[in-house]
């Protein structure tokens, strides 16, 4: 059986107001892989806060970055995370898809203008990030391990997820409020 897209792709619907211990919860419980073959499953909540660690160690101290980093996969509390199997095979039907319902969620929590300036730190700090989860999470000899893909993103080697093993969803979840509202407190104060 053959995947067909649709003739149109839907327009996503209203944006129902956040509710950030929902949608940290959501991030929490939304896993991006496996387990199998990694050694362990990688949430959403997670990945951002790698992405957000990683930026951060490279002196991005912007909070509205940090903060679209942070929400950069909030969309997918909507839309669900399906297997790279599947993205793969819908292709530009499921880009088409995603990208409508990451500008809804970004139109929703303010953060549209500030991807449009700085997507490609949010994008970078996120390849990083897989590259760390996949160097410390896949065994060695597997085709998606950084030492079997010379020349693609270098993890950092002063990130190290083994470290983390112990956490479960719930901690995933309140790490990733804890920083929403560091940020989001940071924010709020009168600039200087």
């Amino acid at each position: 059986m053959q995947l067909q897209p649709p003739a149109t792709t839907p327009a996503p619907g209203p944006f129902t107001p956040v509710v950030i211990e929902t949608l940290a919860t959501d991030l929490a419980q939304i896993n991006r892989t496996g387990p199998a073959p990694y050694l362990r499953p990688i949430s959403l909540a997670e990945h951002a806060l790698l992405r957000v660690e990683i930026l951060e160690r490279q002196g991005i101290a912007d909070e509205r970055v940090l903060l679209a980093a942070l929400l950069a996969d909030a969309h997918a509390t909507v839309i669900g995370w399906p297997p790279q199997a599947l993205r793969t095979a819908l292709g530009s039907t499921w880009d088409t898809i995603e990208s409508r319902w990451a500008h809804l969620a970004r139109s929703a929590l303010g953060l549209v203008q500030v991807f449009a300036e700085h997507q490609h730190l949010v994008w970078m700090a996120g390849e990083f990030a897989t590259a760390v989860e996949r160097r410390d999470l896949l065994p060695a000899d597997h085709p998606n391990h950084p030492a079997q893909q010379p020349g693609h993103f270098v993890p950092p080697e002063w990130l190290d997820l083994r470290h983390r093993d112990h956490m479960t969803w719930a901690d995933w979840r309140q790490a990733w409020i804890d920083r929403w509202e560091e940020l989001t407190f940071a924010l709020s104060e009168p600039q200087a």
